[in-house]
C-alpha cells in the first residue's frame, strides 16, 4: 500500500540522498537530468555549468525535482518537489557553494586520494541554481520480510 511520508520522513530523505533528478520543460521538449544537490533554507540548490539544462531553466523556470530510495525488500520512498528555479550570484552563489561543500566535506575526506573524480567542465561558465519549493509531496511503500510456513 502506498503511504504518505511525514514531514520528518521527507526531510530525512532529502538530507540522506545525494542525487536528485531535475525535470525541465520548454516548447514541447522535456529534459530530466541528475544533479548533486543540497538543501539551503527552504530551497534545493546545486551548481552546474552552462548547457542545455541552464538554457531550459532560463526559458521556463518552472521545474520538478525528484529523489528516491529503494531497499532490498522492494520498498521505496520518493519525494517530488514543484518549484521555480533561479540563477543566483554574488553572496547567494557563495552560500550555495558553501552548502554543497559542507554537505560533502566528509565524502571528500574519505576520497582524499583524488581517484575517480570526473573531469571539470572546462570552458563552460559555472551557474549556481536555487529552486524555491512551492509544493512538496512524499510517498512510500514498505515491504516486510516474510517466511513461508
Amino acid at each position: 500500500m502506498i503511504e504518505t511520508l511525514s514531514e520528518v520522513e521527507v526531510h530525512d530523505l532529502l538530507d540522506r540522498q545525494v542525487v536528485g533528478r531535475l525535470g525541465c520543460h520548454h516548447d514541447g521538449f522535456t529534459y530530466v537530468v541528475p544533479v548533486i544537490y543540497a538543501r539551503l533554507d527552504d530551497a534545493i540548490v546545486f551548481y552546474t555549468t552552462e548547457g542545455l539544462k541552464v538554457e531550459l531553466l532560463r526559458a521556463n523556470p518552472s521545474v520538478c525535482f525528484e529523489i528516491d530510495e529503494y531497499d532490498e525488500l522492494g520498498g521505496w520512498q520518493s519525494v517530488i518537489i514543484q518549484g521555480t528555479a533561479s540563477e543566483v550570484s554574488g553572496d547567494d552563489a557563495k552560500a550555495v557553494l558553501s552548502a554543497l561543500a559542507e554537505r560533502f566535506a566528509r565524502r571528500r575526506a574519505e576520497r582524499s586520494t583524488g581517484e575517480g573524480q570526473r573531469p571539470r567542465a572546462e570552458g563552460r561558465a559555472p551557474v549556481a541554481v536555487s529552486i524555491a519549493i512551492e509544493a512538496l509531496t512524499g510517498r512510500k511503500v514498505a515491504r516486510e520480510a516474510y517466511t513461508r510456513a
